[in-house]
């Protein structure tokens, strides 16, 4: 069975070899198992957002302040993305539930017109 490395384990692993960290430096760092770091970077075990959170401060801590491209990654990496709408508004509720509905049917055209109102640059 071929492993395919996720964006976020492929940016992670760069991020470690450019802070000279080996991977059991970093499992240990972050309090889970060399097992468990390998898993979450080939996409083999859920990527959550504590897990994120703590290998962007982990970089940090090593002066090397990635957290955009850490984020970016990880979305990149997420097969699967919930929303907490919990203390939403109806209206918004029916936005973000229109828009997964429709996500499916976007031509790339309208998948970039959305990504540039997200993200000018």
């Amino acid at each position: 069975m071929k492993t395919t490395i996720t964006p976020f384990g492929k940016l992670v692993r760069q991020l470690r070899i450019e802070c000279e960290v080996g991977m059991k430096d970093m499992a240990d760092a972050l309090r889970v198992s060399i097992a468990q770091l390998s898993a979450v970077e080939t996409g083999k075990r859920k990527l959550t957002d504590g897990y994120v959170e703590n290998v962007v401060q982990f970089f940090k801590e090593r002066d090397l302040d990635e957290t955009n491209r850490l984020y970016q990654a990880a979305d990149q990496s997420r097969e699967v993305v919930t929303f907490d709408l919990r203390n939403s508004d109806p209206d918004s509720r029916e936005l973000v539930a229109a828009f997964a509905r429709r996500f499916p049917t976007f031509t790339d055209k309208e998948k970039e017109r959305f990504a540039n109102l997200l993200n000018p640059e």
